[in-house]
């Protein structure tokens, strides 16, 4: 790892911190936001690293990152639909002239 990719990291990192404590937004946003970091970056390594180390050490290191990338596909996969379930769930609801 180059120092330079550490240092564009850091300043990302502090970007999204800042950018998501300056903005006004509704608790529950503010807090959905920190979580889905927390778990993108610190939920998934302790069980993605030992596994993806584990298939690169039996299969080589380009399994590895096939098991990585195919993981990371389904995980977008899986958020893509929940989020599209989610809108056409509450669009109905959103749109009826009883609900104020």
């Amino acid at each position: 790892v180059h120092a330079g990719d550490m240092l564009r990291f850091i300043w990302y990192d502090l970007t999204r911190h800042t950018t998501v404590e300056n903005e006004p937004q509704p608790v529950q946003t503010d807090q959905a936001v920190y979580h889905a970091w927390m778990y993108a970056f610190l939920g998934s390594t302790p069980i993605g690293g030992p596994i993806i180390g584990w298939v690169s050490q039996l299969l080589g290191p380009r399994a590895g990152l096939w098991v990585g990338g195919v993981a990371t596909l389904a995980v977008t996969g899986a958020a893509i639909a929940r989020i599209r379930w989610r809108r056409e769930v509450r669009a109905p609801a959103l749109a009826s002239p009883t609900h104020a």
